[in-house]
């Protein structure tokens, strides 16, 4: 059983990202000082850390780990970041990074697998992962409250952030291409 928990806990954050866009809205329309949405993506984040863990820690890593768990963890993002958005129209700017980014990757990523080549997760990913945590838990949870000069520095770290990520998958790539050939 401990060994197909990380695929289970997977697709329930694929559900719950896909569960959270009407969760959002219907909060927004009904309960705007509701934690629901607040709730639902805390959970669906502990999920992502709880799955990592027992699939490192007990070899449960699975094919449909290596799939779908990347695939939740960028769908959550893009969701909460586009419902943010409809809200927020400064932080607009973050879905369509985030977009364009995971595009780009995955365009690195399939060059890579054609040469048997996957790369994993790096520490500034990690990083990134967790500054996009603070941003949306707080602005889920706190927005009302969050002057507009501390939304663009949000927004500003959030972009540094990525972009250092970014640009730091763009090294691993090119290093990584250029020994695969």
């Amino acid at each position: 059983m401990i060994r197909i928990l990380p695929n289970i806990l997977t697709f329930m954050r694929l559900l719950m990202a896909f569960a959270f866009v009407p969760l959002f809205f219907y909060e927004q329309n009904h309960n705007p000082d509701g934690n629901l949405p607040l709730l639902l993506y805390t959970v669906a984040s502990v999920t992502d850390i709880i799955d990592g863990y027992i699939a490192r820690r007990y070899s449960a890593v699975s094919n449909f780990g290596k799939i779908f768990d990347p695939l939740a963890d960028k769908l959550l993002q893009f969701l909460v970041s586009v419902s943010i958005a409809c809200v927020e129209p400064m932080f607009a700017i973050i879905p369509i990074f985030l977009f364009v980014r995971e595009i780009m990757m995955m365009i690195g990523a399939i060059l890579l697998y054609k040469k048997n080549v996957v790369l994993s997760s790096n520490l500034y990913g990690k990083l990134a992962s967790v500054v996009y945590f603070l941003l949306f838990f707080t602005m889920l949870g706190f927005r009302k409250y969050i002057p507009t000069g501390v939304k663009i520095a949000f927004i500003v770290i959030f972009l540094s952030v990525s972009l250092v990520a970014f640009i730091r998958y763009i090294q691993i790539y090119s290093a990584t291409s250029k020994a695969a050939k």
